[in-house]
């Protein structure tokens, strides 16, 4: 159901989330895989964004990591538009929270973010990268290749899973991997299993392999294959 406010945005992903998403946090993300960003490059990226809106976010986020409690938030904020001053800047101000924290904290909220973009079924993102040095850059302390593990294992659904990797599929492994197999982190039993994709096995004959419950080990195959670690052949 489309949302009663728009984005005024012509870019894919604002006009997405005028239908189907949360306001301004998936943007937000978006300018930031352009390159680090200070607060002021977002303001004028987002222009119909509130001036408050990231503090605002990452204040939330903030409560729901138990950071801080919801009181805090409302006088931190009172006070942030009394001074003019960023929310996260009076919470530094108040002792309640250091810039090292803040920093950690905003890129715990970009991972959240990003993660929740697992659960969308259909959609295509194009992203144009550019060299924008900042000196206030946002570091995520996990590489593509399990942030891409971890959000399939979490967000798929058991039927978009067997719909992705089909119980008769024979996965193989890849001749063109996106990533080096050294950067992904696998568990033990995922690292027992992955030798025997081979392409002789089917999917539904690797996960009784596994040992373990059918959707983790499902989710494990069409993870790989995600990052193509794995192909499959249909038969």
């Amino acid at each position: 159901m489309p949302t009663s406010r728009s984005y005024q945005d012509a870019c894919g992903i604002a006009r997405a989330l005028d239908v189907v998403g949360e306001r301004w946090a998936l943007l937000v993300v978006r300018e930031l895989l352009l390159g680090p960003q200070r607060f002021s490059d977002l303001r004028r990226a987002l222009a119909g964004a509130s001036s408050n809106l990231v503090a605002d976010r990452l204040g939330q986020f903030l409560v729901r990591a138990g950071k801080i409690d919801e009181e805090t938030l409302k006088q931190a904020a009172e006070q942030a538009v009394t001074t003019r001053q960023r929310t996260g800047d009076v919470l530094i101000s108040m002792g309640l929270l250091t810039e090292q924290d803040r920093l950690y904290y905003v890129g715990q909220q970009i991972k959240s973010i990003l993660y929740s973009v697992f659960a969308w079924e259909e959609g295509i993102f194009t992203l144009s990268f550019q060299a924008r040095a900042r000196k206030e850059a946002i570091k995520l302390d996990i590489h593509p290749a399990n942030l891409i593990m971890r959000g399939v294992k979490k967000l798929y659904k058991p039927e978009r899973l067997r719909r992705l990797m089909p119980h008769r599929a024979r996965p193989t492994p890849s001749q063109d991997p996106s990533f080096n197999l050294s950067d992904v982190e696998l568990q033990a039993w995922e690292a027992h299993l992955l030798p025997r994709c081979d392409g002789t096995r089917t999917v539904a004959e690797l996960v009784k392999l596994s040992g373990k419950p059918e959707n983790e080990a499902w989710a494990t195959l069409v993870a790989l294959r995600a990052l193509r670690v794995l192909d499959v052949r249909s038969r």
